[in-house]
């Protein structure tokens, strides 16, 4: 299930679906997705990017500010994989790595998690970048809805801090708490906006995002959701550039 709730900002231009992230973030949207022990969180001190995706068509934009007209670079670049294959997923991840991407956005099935399943490798392919993401209940990619499938999204900025916090959380009634201890962390005069993923069992998501507004106030966009499992409620993970949680 998923709300969303605009903030008062300017409309912006369709985007393509795998990019939702980018979208929300860039629009001031907050969105919930259902998607261990671990929230992850990732804050930008700016929002004035132009949001990319390169298709044979041309380039699609999201929320976009043009770049400086002086050097004629791109203030944001993407590029995405999505694969089913486990034996070719590194070699397709690490191609990713030739974009230097500061920050990679990882949603996959949840036996990708697990030892051996492939994180530990793709933690490998972007050792300068901040990796987030969680496991899932279904993959979205922009070529459209997949299960059992691991989606990696490499994203350059060029002028834009990425800032990652991992709070643990102690059980359910934690939740409020850990919210504002990821908040602290994050918490600085520039943050423009806020990406959380938070494990799916065991947690109140409301009380997770409650214990943020606590710090951050409530005019700062907070997007994100909890990890899933397909449906079963028993078992999720988080990721963050410190590994798999």
């Amino acid at each position: 299930v998923e709300t969303q709730q605009r903030r008062g900002v300017p409309p912006v231009p369709p985007c393509p679906p795998a990019f939702e992230q980018a979208r929300d973030a860039c629009a001031g949207r907050r969105a919930w997705q259902a998607a261990s022990g671990r929230s992850r969180a990732i804050g930008w001190p700016r929002r004035s990017e132009v949001f990319r995706h390169a298709t044979n068509r041309g380039s699609r934009r999201c929320g976009a500010r043009e770049p400086d007209a002086t050097n004629g670079s791109k203030a944001l670049r993407i590029e995405q994989i999505a694969i089913q294959d486990p034996g070719g997923l590194t070699q397709a991840a690490c191609s990713l790595a030739a974009l230097e991407p500061n920050l990679v956005l990882v949603f996959a099935t949840p036996d990708f998690f697990v030892p051996g399943g492939g994180a530990e490798a793709l933690i490998g392919c972007f050792p300068k970048a901040d990796l987030l993401g969680c496991s899932t209940a279904g993959e979205i990619a922009n070529s459209g809805v997949m299960e059992q499938s691991v989606v990696v999204t490499a994203i350059r900025f060029e002028r834009t801090r990425v800032i990652p916090a991992t709070a643990d959380l102690a059980d359910m009634a934690d939740s409020r708490n850990a919210g504002r201890r990821l908040a602290k962390a994050l918490a600085a005069p520039d943050l423009r906006t806020v990406l959380v993923f938070g494990q799916g069992v065991a947690i109140n998501g409301s009380a997770l995002v409650e214990g943020m507004i606590d710090v951050l106030g409530t005019n700062l966009p907070i997007t994100g959701g909890l990890a899933g499992d397909n449906g079963a409620f028993v078992r999720t993970f988080t990721l963050g550039s410190t590994g798999v949680s």
